[in-house]
């Protein structure tokens, strides 16, 4: 189709379209990416912080301060792409001189100053990572560096003001004398992870920019916040609406919140149950996928999703679904075709569709 708006010249560049999914991960986009490439499609995606020198960077001193040693390094067998990301990160900063030098310092005034240990949040330490020489001369020269540094200190400072549940002090073991094992083990566990997946907004504002016009750019729906394009096809997975961490931690904040005194239902006031919140939120993500095309949306779902019923996002049963979306291509008996010069040489159609383009 993509291929055919631009014969027609209804688009100029594929970068005028975009292609949206829940996961970006090859294993969701591969097949689509393939069917554009044979088209001679290219497609974009969007530049990842945790690729930039600098995000890796600090983080590897971060995590050698804390953890010289590795002695807490989680084994991650399950999951290789997060295994290399850990390793990329280590070794940036054990390759840089002067990072390696202010991990052993910063480590060093940790265990020796409890001062340090109650004052000094995991933000106030990546302050001085980031404005170390080594990071401060790239955030100086280069735009990418400086959102790359931006998404990591809004994630650090996010884990500091909740799952720190507002304590400051990095933990001591006295018996090792060395920080809580526990404690960096959480590190690894949560933060770490965090920090790999990145910020689902991050970088929105430059992701057009970068697209070239050739060119077709691939996004997440969270990524695609505040965009929007002539043509928009989403892949609608089959994730389950289940409720996550997120709806346990609203519901676990809520006692505590200040502006909820007096309240006898509280769950009304978060709008229902984890199960019922978990739906809600579905409907808004695809909400905003729906929404981001101007003149042409598309919903890729293969006819395995159909049973025994349609997938998330999708409305009720199929003939519902039916009465208020075009299906294409329709099912042979009822399909409108007509032979198309241009492609008769490999016995393609094209669809009474075309009429109301």
């Amino acid at each position: 189709m993509i291929a055919d708006l631009l014969d027609h010249r209804v688009i100029e560049s594929p970068s005028q379209c975009a292609l949206l999914a829940h996961s970006i991960k090859e294993n969701t986009i591969g097949p689509y990416r393939a069917a554009l490439n044979k088209k001679g499609i290219a497609v974009a995606l969007p530049a990842l912080a945790r690729e930039h020198p600098v995000y890796q960077q600090a983080i590897g001193t971060l995590l050698t301060a804390l953890d010289p040693l590795g002695l807490t390094l989680p084994a991650t067998h399950g999951d290789h792409q997060f295994a290399n990301f850990l390793g990329a990160c280590l070794d940036s900063c054990r390759q840089n001189a002067d990072l390696a030098d202010l991990a052993q310092t910063l480590h060093t005034w940790l265990l020796r100053d409890s001062d340090a240990r109650y004052q000094q949040s995991l933000g106030q330490l990546l302050e001085y990572i980031l404005n170390s020489p080594a990071c401060i001369s790239l955030i100086e020269q280069d735009a990418e560096a400086l959102v790359a540094a931006q998404t990591l200190r809004e994630l650090i400072d996010a884990y500091d003001r909740i799952v720190g549940e507002g304590k400051a002090q990095i933990p001591f073991d006295i018996q090792q004398q060395t920080l809580a094992g526990w404690w960096l083990q959480r590190l690894y566990s949560i933060l770490a992870p965090t920090l790999y997946e990145g910020l689902r907004s991050e970088s929105q504002e430059t992701l057009t920019e970068t697209v070239p016009r050739s060119a077709m750019p691939v996004l997440t729906i969270h990524q695609s916040k505040g965009l929007e394009f002539p043509m928009v096809a989403v892949i609608v997975g089959d994730q389950k609406q289940r409720p996550d961490s997120v709806h346990q931690l609203e519901r676990a904040v809520l006692p505590y919140r200040r502006d909820l005194s007096g309240e006898s239902d509280m769950s009304t006031i978060l709008g229902g149950d984890d199960a019922t919140r978990a739906i809600q939120d579905k409907i808004r993500l695809h909400y905003v996928a729906y929404s981001r095309a101007r003149d042409l949306l598309l919903l890729l779902t293969p006819d395995s999703r159909w049973k025994p019923s349609p997938v998330v996002g999708l409305g009720g049963e199929r003939p519902w679904f039916t009465r208020y979306v075009r299906e294409w291509p329709a099912v042979e008996a009822s399909m409108r075709r007509k032979k198309d010069a241009r492609s008769s040489s490999e016995g393609a159609f094209q669809h009474g569709l075309w009429e109301e383009l």
